[in-house]
């Protein structure tokens, strides 16, 4: 998302709440809320979007104090979808500090279901990329906070066997035919093609 000043958003050093169980738009209650802000929610107001991956809901909550926060949660149906985005959130990145990605208050996995995610809702400073127009200072700004995920576990392991990829892109086929049918561009070619220069360049200790 493109930002009207050009600063990505910086997640405040915090434990996102884990939860044992996936939970639909609907389901969202204010107790359930309460329980991840730690704070009584007193009311909340959803409204609903819809993508073509997710549907989404922008949540404006009040608490007892009269105070407000605005959440945006997604949520993510299909059996053979994975966890990465969750994994983001939870694992990943848990441990870097002011990450540059947006503060998560929950996050569930639940294997042949799918997921969801209770995040920040900064859709009033920050817009689609498409409908704001590219600027110097945004590219670097992003390059600067990708570059930051990068370090984060860069050389943390050793590199990955060739044989060892193809775990990975087999995840990953499935989803292609469903993208070129929304698209209607092919992509399976140029995927193909990607992942053989990724596992060549992976595969070298440089990178």
């Amino acid at each position: 998302a493109a930002g009207r000043n050009c600063q990505l958003q910086i997640s405040k050093p915090h434990r996102v709440k884990v939860m044992q169980k996936f939970r639909r738009i609907e389901q969202i209650t204010a107790e359930w809320l309460s329980e991840l802000l730690d704070k009584l929610v007193i009311e909340f107001y959803c409204e609903r979007e819809v993508s073509n991956w997710a549907q989404h809901a922008r949540i404006l909550v009040t608490f007892e104090d009269q105070s407000h926060i605005r959440l945006w949660m997604k949520e993510c149906l299909h059996p053979d979808i994975g966890s990465s985005e969750v994994d983001y959130y939870l694992k990943d990145y848990a441990s870097l500090e002011t990450a540059p990605l947006l503060r998560c208050y929950g996050a569930c996995y639940e294997e042949g279901t799918g997921y969801h995610l209770l995040l920040s809702d900064v859709s009033e400073e920050f817009h689609d990329r498409k409908l704001v127009a590219p600027t110097l200072d945004h590219g670097l700004a992003i390059a600067e906070a990708v570059a930051r995920l990068h370090k984060h576990h860069w050389e943390s392991r050793e590199p990955r066997e060739e044989s060892d990829w193809e775990a990975t892109l087999t995840v990953l086929r499935p989803g292609l035919p469903i993208m070129e049918r929304l698209t209607r561009r092919t992509l399976t070619s140029r995927f193909n093609s990607n992942a053989r220069e990724l596992v060549v360049r992976w595969t070298n200790p440089e990178g």
